[in-house]
């Protein structure tokens, strides 16, 4: 019999934790499709039932098109329970006789107590249930009333999420340890690095999920450097040489000209643009308008920021230009 830790049911396909969403998204062309939720790597599909509940469609989630469906979510059908206080119970039984007993609970009719605005309240959540079986969490979310929407009428929403993102990350960050090593080959001569100064402190990367209980990513390197490899295409680790002599306002550009390969990090993540590729490289100036605007300078899937107040991105973006010969894709817009 296969079970939750190993995939996911839509309709008669059991889909394997770790397939990638391009896989998921063949195997799942023969079912009805429909607009995706989100600018993001999706797919939504009809899917009629799931763990005895009937379901209008199932929405399945992956960091991109290239990575593993990390969350599969379904729409539930409005059952026949009315009585406000109650509308939960139909979903909760069914699912304890499926899931066991849910890990938690929690009622909020009382946020939406009074409230005669019936489309604000199917807009809320009035109960939340979930489980924990080993590396899935199912959530359940009963809303305050029916959402009308073009896949069908919807009273609640069922979530299943794969959380073991440093198991889901291991083929990705295995590429990405072979480029690390190139990464510290290629400046294993200190000569020609050039480090700049900039007036605003960087941001290393790392993914949070909020109001789930997820690990403090911060303090765990090896589950950031796991999200970096799953949600990134190829953001590496600054060597340890480098991070040890920079300062969390200090980035360093290394250009090997022979090669075609211009290297850029801050503190903590670095990139390879390979410009003999053409790969682009962005410069936004984000105008005052809430806040105080600030210059952004992407190459590849490494961000850098700094204070319009500085000219140093500004003169950077020109040299980067001067040494490669690419043309970097420059924008305007507001912080609002």
């Amino acid at each position: 019999m296969q079970t939750i830790t190993q995939g996911f049911n839509i309709e008669d396909e059991h889909i394997k934790w770790g397939t990638l969403l391009k896989d998921a998204k063949d195997i799942l062309r023969k079912f009805s499709q429909y607009p995706q939720y989100e600018n993001r790597g999706e797919v939504c599909c009809k899917c009629t039932e799931i763990f005895g509940l009937k379901s209008t469609v199932a929405n399945l989630s992956a960091p991109l098109e290239e990575r593993p469906v990390m969350q599969v979510s379904y729409e539930l059908v409005p059952s026949r329970e009315t009585r406000w206080g109650k509308l939960h119970l139909f979903y909760v039984d069914q699912l304890i006789k499926t899931l066991g007993q849910p890990t938690k609970t929690e009622s909020l009719y009382n946020d939406c107590y009074g409230n005669l605005n019936k489309e604000y309240i199917s807009g809320s959540v009035v109960y939340s249930a979930n489980w924990l079986i080993g590396d899935i969490r199912i959530s359940l979310s009963v809303y305050g009333g029916i959402r009308h929407e073009k896949t069908g009428d919807a009273a609640a929403g069922l979530f299943i999420d794969w959380i073991n993102e440093k198991k889901a990350a291991e083929p990705f960050r295995y590429r990405n340890i072979i480029l690390e090593q190139e990464l510290y080959a290629y400046l294993g001569n200190s000569s020609a690095i050039n480090k700049y100064v900039l007036a605003e402190n960087q941001r290393k990367f790392y993914v949070t999920h909020i109001g789930i209980g997820d690990p403090d990513v911060t303090n765990d390197e090896s589950l950031r450097v796991a999200q970096m490899a799953l949600y990134r295409k190829e953001l590496l680790q600054t060597p340890n040489f480098l991070r040890h002599s920079l300062k969390e306002n200090e980035i360093v550009i290394k250009f090997l000209t022979e090669e075609r390969l211009m290297i850029i990090a801050n503190k903590w993540d670095a990139t390879i643009l390979r410009y003999s590729q053409n790969e682009t490289v962005n410069f936004l100036d984000v105008l005052p308008a809430r806040g105080p605007g600030e210059y952004f300078l992407q190459v590849k899937d490494l961000s850098i920021i700094d204070s319009r107040k500085n000219d140093t991105l500004l003169n950077l973006v020109t040299h980067i230009e001067s040494i490669t010969g690419l043309k970097v894709n420059r924008e305007t817009g507001y912080d609002d």
